[in-house]
Order: C-alpha cells, then sequence, then structure tokens
C-alpha cells in the first residue's frame, strides 16, 4: 500500500457552501479518524455566508479564509478579477 506524504496528518480541507442564511463550511481531516466540524451563523440573518474569500494579507500563506457577511464591499475588486492586496504586490 505506499505512505502517505509527509505531514499529511496535520491536513484539513475545507469546503464552503456559499448560501446565505442556509451557508456552512465544513472542515474535514484528511486522514486518522477523518473528523468534520460544521460551521454554521450564529445569527443567519445577521451573518449569512455571502462569499468565501481568500485572506492574503499576510495570514497563513494563502491557507486562511474569510466568511464575508458585506461581500458587496469586494464587488469592485471582484468585478475586475483582481483583489487587495494582490493591487499592491506587484
Amino acid at each position: 500500500p505506499g505512505h502517505p506524504p509527509a505531514g499529511i496528518e496535520s491536513v484539513v480541507w475545507n469546503d464552503a457552501h456559499v448560501g446565505g442564511a442556509h451557508g456552512w463550511v465544513e472542515f474535514v481531516r484528511v486522514v486518522g479518524d477523518e473528523a468534520t466540524l460544521l460551521v454554521t451563523p450564529a445569527d443567519r440573518i445577521s451573518s449569512p455566508l455571502e462569499a468565501w474569500r481568500p485572506m492574503m494579507e499576510d495570514l497563513g500563506g494563502g491557507d486562511a479564509y474569510e466568511w464575508v457577511v458585506a461581500s458587496a464591499a469586494w464587488a469592485a475588486e471582484w468585478a475586475n478579477n483582481t483583489q487587495w492586496p494582490h493591487l499592491a504586490m506587484s
């Protein structure tokens, strides 16, 4: 059978369902007990999942994501297929 790659024990995948008031994010361990954590909004009215944005502000090397409630704030950047801080990284 082969051996899993080094460090795979600490890998967690995430899968977001961007569904507004019915949105959720699932985190699953890749190996081991395959434990699952399901994250739902504390208040479906005031914190719906409108977008799942990669956080590129020097957090986790691109492995961090943000539960976006006010996605209209990103509309201009997303319309141009850009996102700050990429505009300042060149």
